[in-house]
Formats: C-alpha cells, structure tokens, sequence
C-alpha cells in the first residue's frame, strides 16, 4: 500500500549540488548502518505497519502537514491520534508511531538516534553511504521500535517541510525504504537487513538512481 501525492516533480534546492560532504571533516561516519553483505532481508515494504499497527500515534509538528497526512491515512487505521512532538506521552513512545517532518522540529527523533539506520542532524541526514544535505531531500522507512517489542515506527522525514512531504510523492511499494531529492524525485530504495539490532541497509541490494 502507499499513497502517491501528485504534484510538480522538481527539487527543492539545486539538484546538481553533492549530497556527499567531506568525510574528514563530519563526526558521523558516512556508513552509518551499512554493511557490506547480510543474510536475510526484511520483504513487504510498508504494507506491514498498516497491517499491524492498527492503533498509532501520527506524530507531527507543522500544524498544516500534521492535519494532512492524517486525512490521507486515517482510514487505514483503527484509531491514528495525531499528536505534536512536545506532547507525547511514555505510553504513545511504547506504541506505534507515525512520525512525520524534520529533526528540528520533531523531538521525538532525537530520543531514537542510535537506534535507526540513518542519522538525522539539522539540515541533514546520512543514509546508505550518503549524506544528503539538501532542503528537498527526505527518506521514509520502516522499522521496528526500540521502545517496546512487537512495536513498529514508520517515518517520512525530511531536511526541511519540503523535504518531508516530498516522502509522500513517490510509490514506496514493496521496499522498506525510499529517498527522495526533491518531490517526485526517487533515489535509493530497498530491503533492510534484519539479522540483528538496529536494521541495517545492504550497499549491495539497494537500487541507487541518483545518476539517473
């Protein structure tokens, strides 16, 4: 299942501009969550969240985005609260969560950031051997909670507003995870490796179309 919002397929920012900054110079290794190889992949992209998560808390800051994004999913839910960030509650963190917009004005990011296969800075986030860097860049995935067992999150982060509703213009599909460059703008997507941890990203098994 994914919903595909249409709308103008252009970047927001320069779309030549490197997402790759200096690796000598940043504090966060550039292959963050990834690894070389994996034996097992999690399949069925994002389907699973709307399939167990009947009961979830939409967490989100930007009071037109939030009202949004839960007009187009709450149907797909039994009950999908929408709360902003500074009030959630310790029962809500040990649900599912739906979260939704940028690490500055989502603080509920913060309290996952060794937990997750991509790092969220402001203005940035670095993911699969990337770190993208522009305002239009976003990533949504799927994964499973580190605050409660059996729990799930799903995200749709961005750089910026842009770059969080830019997640919402392109088919997520069957894929755990999809990155964008702006709205209609596809680059990596794939399968997580679930061995063990934190789901990690196989370099070798996701498609990669920022040449394209």
């Amino acid at each position: 299942m994914f919903l595909l919002i249409a709308c103008t397929a252009t970047p927001s920012g320069d779309s030549s501009t490197s997402i790759d900054s200096d690796p000598l110079v940043d504090e966060v290794p550039l292959d963050w969550g990834v690894v070389s190889d994996c034996d097992s992949s999690q399949e069925g992209g994002f389907d699973a969240f709307y399939a167990e998560a009947r009961n979830a808390t939409l967490v989100v800051a930007d009071e037109d985005l939030g009202p949004m994004v839960h007009g187009w999913y709450s149907r797909y839910f039994n009950d999908l609260e929408l709360v902003h960030p500074d009030a959630v509650t310790d029962e809500q963190l040990e649900g599912n969560l739906f979260i939704v917009g940028s690490v500055a004005d989502n603080s509920v990011l913060a309290d996952l950031a060794d937990a997750l296969p991509a790092n969220f800075e402001a203005e940035r986030f670095t993911f699969g051997g990337y770190r993208y860097a522009n305002p239009g860049d976003g990533i949504a995935f799927i994964h499973p909670s580190p605050h409660a067992e059996g729990k799930m999150l799903l995200l749709h982060v961005g750089n910026s507003f842009h770059g969080a509703y830019a997640t919402f213009t392109v088919p997520t599909g069957q894929k755990n995870y999809q990155t964008v460059h702006g709205r209609g703008v596809a680059w990596q997507k794939g399968n997580f490796c679930v061995d063990a941890g934190p789901w990690t990203v196989d370099s070798g098994r996701d498609k990669d179309s920022r040449a394209d």
